[in-house]
């Protein structure tokens, strides 16, 4: 099975997503508590849940929830705006009003090497448990009287010689033995050597007995011969556990002889690689107790201030990632997954092709991560390996054949001009939404430039990149380049920013969007000026241009209207959910896109892709398209699908007729349909164009093939089409004929 790209490559592609990151705190920590998971337990007034998060990872956790040095608290986020959360507080309110978990502990088979400790502070000890619990018996020489009288001694008037005593009866269970009352001169600790595989020192004892011998911070092994020992660092406390746990690792590998360096990177404190906005985060006041504890009430109280640290920019800013419910690191492996299936149900087909492949998270996402790429070549993959569903893209596609066909095709140099210095290239969806003012514009490109301006209707192909099929967009950009080499090779004038970044990146030919030409020869005469207050909503196609991007802008304002950017603006603008061809693969997933979009803020949009101002006008959201202003023609707000093929054929026949004055042969339907709104709205959510209707109803007529309802007297007929076979159910009234129900799909029906 063909893979879109190898395991090395998806390894780098999810490492750019850092959502499933640990959060500042948690990083911060030596044992790396999760901070986030205590705080959502304790919101809820779930003392035992964060009691069970806290205990695993934190040897002495009552000590420790007094007497830790608590980097985490400097590590969270809200620190930065002087407000961090008080964890070890919570810590410690999870130790009180938490029920300790005890369940019997089970450990891995024993080992035949036997391993020593020299010393009872903190680090010791937590070094003799992880041995223990790594199935080593350990043998623990203390120069005290008993367990825990060190770290009484040491913790006096902080720590409770209770908290102490409770937190040493972990060792009632492990092998470890305890030998007191040692006296650690250079000679005994030389008899401990001489008996034990991997002997542990506590640090005092090792600068006395070794000197000048050195510590490894990374693994605190020694030069000294099987000696491991700490090194001071900052925090006595919770510093000294963490120690404890990376010196049993570092002397459970040597023991074994394997690799005592390798997958250590984030041991201890580190810096996580998780991204967190503090973009309108409001810190809230920290909680002090009113006694030395928090109550319950305070505790929950102060974890409720927890932001819980998360990543998740892109998802804020697309639905399409918002409405899978989950971040860019899940879907690219369960892309890469579904590509891999070489037989069964390839469930991600739908998300795949759900992507605007508009770039916005690759220009949210801090490291870059670009899902739109993934989607795009997951979609080529598809269709060189015939796992695309026909269904997905199949309109849309015939949708671009029929705007480089006959009926809406042209390509002209000016009226009585032989040359063209320039060449209008509206785009596909101009001509279909807004007919008259794309006349209009040509007009006054006509009448302003000189040198001649050329004309050419038909669509950039941009559709069939979109969907993955690679031939179709290079068949149709050389089908443009021809007819651009015919012309003279003009400089084309784009209307649309996506065909003008089309052609820019695919094609030789020279393009330049619209708003270069009007900034320089200026807007025409007749322009109306406004005051008014609106939102400049920018294209997918122009995310790359900020040049573009700033020549809308500066037309706008000579205007008059008093414009503000959006939340999400320029390059991270939003798809308004036409983009990607989401529109046609999944409906529900483009209305969401075009919501978000929406509300992003109350004014009125200004837009300068004629896709967004009709998504925008099909939510009924204020919202024109900045030529529309310019050239003073408001055209229909929302036609549907079937309008849209009419008004491509229609003014590509207007402009042959007035402008170049050639006769045109109209074509007369003999089948008139008689629909009501909400069935038209029925078929444009269903893609039945009106034409597949007609189809239906002349060859049930022709072949007086179709089924009576008799109580009805309704006819009902059907007619495969390409690969979709449609049902109409009409009737014949006046000489029209009037559509009560269609629909349509995808299976043969063959007569028995």
């Amino acid at each position: 099975m063909k893979q879109i790209f190898d395991q090395k490559t998806l390894r780098e592609i999810e490492s750019q997503c850092t959502q499933d990151q640990p959060a500042n705190c948690t990083a911060t920590c030596p044992v790396h508590v999760d901070g986030r998971a205590l705080c959502d337990a304790i919101k809820e007034g779930n003392f035992s849940k964060a009691l069970q998060l806290f205990q695993p990872n934190v040897l002495f956790n009552r000590i420790v929830s007094i007497a830790c040095e608590a980097p985490c608290e400097a590590g969270c986020k809200l620190s930065e705006l002087q407000g961090g959360i008080h964890i070890r507080r919570l810590e410690r309110a999870s130790v009180v009003y938490g029920q300790y978990n005890q369940k019997k502990r089970f450990f891995i088979s024993k080992k035949n090497k036997k391993t020593a400790v020299a010393g009872d502070d903190l680090f010791c000890l937590a070094t003799a448990y992880e041995l223990a619990k790594k199935g080593y018996e350990v043998d623990v020489f203390s120069q005290h009287d008993a367990l825990g009288q060190r770290l009484y001694e040491t913790l006096r008037g902080r720590v409770s010689q209770n908290d102490i005593a409770a937190d040493m009866e972990i060792f009632q269970e492990m092998p470890v033995t305890f030998y007191f009352n040692e006296n650690f001169s250079k000679k005994r600790i030389e008899e401990i050597l001489l008996n034990y595989e991997a002997v542990v020192v506590e640090q005092k004892t090792f600068t006395a007995v070794f000197g000048d011998e050195t510590i490894d911070s990374q693994t605190l092994q020694t030069s000294a011969e099987k000696v491991f020992a700490r090194v001071e660092t900052s925090f006595p406390v919770i510093g000294a556990i963490a120690d404890g746990k990376k010196a049993a690792i570092s002397i459970d590998r040597t023991l074994q002889k394997v690799s005592i360096l390798e997958g250590r990177k984030n041991e201890g404190s580190y810096e996580t690689t998780l991204y967190t906005s503090l973009d309108g985060i409001e810190v809230g006041v920290p909680v002090q107790p009113q006694g030395e504890e928090y109550t319950k009430e305070e505790a929950i109280q102060e974890a409720q201030r927890c932001i819980h640290c998360e990543c998740m920019e892109c998802v804020k800013g697309c639905a399409f990632l918002k409405h899978y419910k989950s971040y860019p690191k899940k879907y690219v492996r369960e892309i890469y997954n579904n590509l891999s299936i070489a037989a069964g149900h390839h469930t991600a087909n739908t998300m795949i092709n759900s992507c605007a492949l508009c770039e916005q998270c690759k220009n949210i996402c801090p490291f870059g991560l670009d899902m739109s790429e993934v989607c795009r070549l997951a979609r080529q993959t598809m269709v060189e390996t015939e796992k695309m569903p026909p269904s997905a893209h199949e309109f849309a596609l015939l949708d671009m054949e029929y705007s480089n066909g006959e009926e809406a095709f042209l390509a002209r140099h000016q009226s009585g001009m032989n040359e063209s210095k320039y060449l209008f290239f509206p785009g596909c969806q101009f001509g279909a939404i807004a007919p008259q003012t794309l006349q209009k514009i040509y007009a006054d490109l006509s009448n302003r430039l000189e040198g001649g301006v050329g004309l050419m209707l038909g669509c950039c192909g941009v559709m069939a990149n979109w969907a993955g099929e690679e031939e179709m967009f290079q068949q149709t950009l050389a089908k443009l380049t021809e007819q651009w080499q015919a012309l003279g090779k003009p400089v084309i004038i784009s209307a649309c920013m996506m065909c003008n970044s089309v052609f820019r990146e695919f094609t030789d030919m020279t393009s330049i969007a619209i708003w270069q030409v009007l900034k320089e020869i200026g807007l025409p005469p007749e322009v109306m000026r406004s005051s008014e207050k609106a939102a400049i909503f920018d294209a997918c196609g122009a995310r790359n241009d900020e040049e573009g991007r700033k020549m809308v802008r500066d037309i706008v304002e000579q205007m008059g209207y008093e414009v503000r950017d959006l939340q999400y603006n320029n390059e991270t603008s939003p798809c308004c959910g036409y983009g990607g061809l989401t529109a046609f693969a999944n409906r529900q997933v483009a209305k969401e896109m075009t919501d978000l979009a929406a509300e992003l803020d109350e004014l009125p949009y200004l837009t300068y892709c004629i896709n967004c101002r009709d998504r925008f006008a099909g939510r009924e959201k204020n919202a024109k398209h900045v030529l529309e202003l310019i050239y003073g023609k408001n055209d229909a707000d929302f036609p549907g699908l079937s309008q849209r093929r009419y008004n491509r054929a229609k003014v590509k026949k207007q402009l042959l007729k007035e402008v170049w004055k050639e006769n045109v042969m109209e074509k007369q339907n003999e089948v008139q349909l008689l629909l009501d709104e909400k069935l038209e709205e029925m078929l444009d959510e269903r893609m039945i164009l009106q034409e597949d209707i007609v189809k239906v109803i002349e060859q049930a007529e022709t072949t007086k093939c179709a089924i009576l309802n008799k109580k009805t007297g309704h006819l009902i007929a059907s007619r495969r089409v390409g690969n979709v076979t449609f049902w109409v159910e009409y009737k014949k009234e006046n000489g029209r004929y009037r559509i009560y129900r269609a629909y349509s799909h995808r299976m043969m029906v063959e007569e028995a």
